[in-house]
């Protein structure tokens, strides 16, 4: 789609302030979504639910690079259809929320064992006898972490083990931006056409890459129980840290020597291989492993920073790839902005990264308290 203002828009302020207001509702509720689904959900699916965020995202940028097409809605002039549809869902979704319960740890939290015990009955699908069990686990961990008040933003940053948790949060988060995803998702055009592809070919590819990304986000709901989250996530980072030296290799060679169609077959592998390695692994999980590494007191602020990090370094990476490739070349650009992140990310993970599946909150303070302990002694 063309960065250009609709002509049937008179004025750029009102158009980019619309865009702001999209971007910050979009953070938002990638931010709220993972916290609520993590909440409403039984241990054992969470992992399955969880990937449910990831799935949607996929399945949006499948749709999009379809009606996008400059064959189909990517005209300036039918613009208005894409904003309007996007009205037309999000007021559906509006209307089917007001048919849902609040999280039962919320509820739980405030108070209201009735409404939370009608909550877990509503999302669990139990008899009464096991909702008042799960009640009465809530209620056992809440009592746990009322000994400590809720954590604001900053305070976050001032407890030890928050701080840690947070940080391992916010670098899994940063490896999925730095993975390379962001600019394959907004410039896979660009770089197929920098490979010798036509527009029209590229955009097909396009298509077609992102329908790769959502059969995997599909696939992964039944692999992400098979595998513990961090074999998953080091699994996966690695892989895209080998794809990306892949990809920058074919790059400088189509750069430095001459078109070829087979420069552009291998693009097309090394694009679906890392599309799939990210839909099974940091793509969903960067979603909800900060929920599962927080208690109920800092999750959503780790959830908030986690967001901060994901938004910030992707308008980063959206504004910077073009003037790095001005600058270095495809072949640089790409090499130096997702290279080195992914290598110092997975290096952090590796080291600090607890399992985090059908884990308590004891277990995780024991395990980060181990891993700590094993590096700074």
């Amino acid at each position: 789609m063309r960065k250009s203002v609709p002509p049937e828009i008179c004025s750029i302020e009102l158009y980019a302030f619309s865009r702001i207001i999209l971007g910050f509702t979009n953070a938002a509720s990638l931010a709220i979504g993972p916290l609520y689904l993590s909440e409403i959900s039984p241990k054992e699916f969470r992992g399955k639910i969880g990937m449910t965020t990831g799935l949607s995202v996929q399945f949006g940028s499948l749709v999009a690079s379809l009606i996008a097409m400059p064959n189909f809605l990517g005209d300036e002039k039918l613009w208005w259809i894409i904003y309007f549809g996007e009205a037309c869902l999000l007021f559906l979704t509006l209307i089917i929320f007001f048919f849902f319960h609040e999280s039962p740890e919320f509820l739980a939290k405030s108070k209201k064992d009735s409404e939370a015990m009608k909550s877990i009955l509503f999302f669990y699908q139990c008899s009464k006898l096991e909702a008042s069990e799960v009640l009465e686990e809530i209620k056992a961990e809440n009592d746990l972490m009322e000994k400590s008040s809720k954590i604001g933003l900053f305070g976050i940053w001032k407890d030890y083990e928050t701080r840690q948790r947070t940080i391992i949060a916010v670098i899994v988060m940063f490896a999925t931006v730095f993975s390379g995803v962001a600019a394959i998702n907004a410039f896979a055009v660009d770089i197929l056409e920098s490979a010798g592809l036509s527009s029209l070919i590229s955009s097909y590819i396009n298509v077609g890459l992102c329908f790769i990304a959502f059969i995997a986000s599909c696939a992964s709901i039944f692999i992400i129980d098979k595998f513990s989250r961090r074999f998953l996530l080091l699994f996966t980072l690695i892989g895209l840290f080998a794809c990306n030296i892949g990809i920058g290799v074919l790059l400088f060679i189509h750069q430095k020597f001459s078109s070829s169609n087979i420069i552009s077959y291998l693009l097309i592998i090394f694009f679906s291989t890392f599309l799939t390695l990210f839909s099974i692994g940091p793509g969903p999980l960067s979603f909800f492993i900060t929920a599962e590494l927080n208690d109920i007191n800092s999750r959503s602020s780790a959830q908030s920073w986690t967001s901060v990090t994901s938004m910030s370094t992707r308008t980063l990476l959206v504004a910077g790839f073009f003037p790095l490739k001005t600058i270095l070349n495809s072949a640089g650009a790409y090499s130096l902005l997702f290279l080195f992140p992914v290598a110092f990310s997975t290096l952090y993970l590796y080291f600090f990264l607890p399992e985090t599946k059908n884990k308590s909150q004891k277990e995780l303070s024991d395990d980060l308290k181990k891993r700590s302990d094993r590096i700074f002694k």
